[in-house]
């Protein structure tokens, strides 16, 4: 159903989100740890 499929794609931008949110802080601390 069409409700299915927007719960699909709601489910899968909050994953996209969280892994952004994972990966980026620690990349966001590296770059500013070394100064660039």
């Amino acid at each position: 159903t069409p409700e299915d499929r927007q719960h699909e794609v709601v489910a899968h931008g909050r994953k996209i989100l969280e892994d952004r949110r994972e990966t980026f802080v620690p990349i966001h601390r590296r770059m500013r740890h070394d100064g660039n």
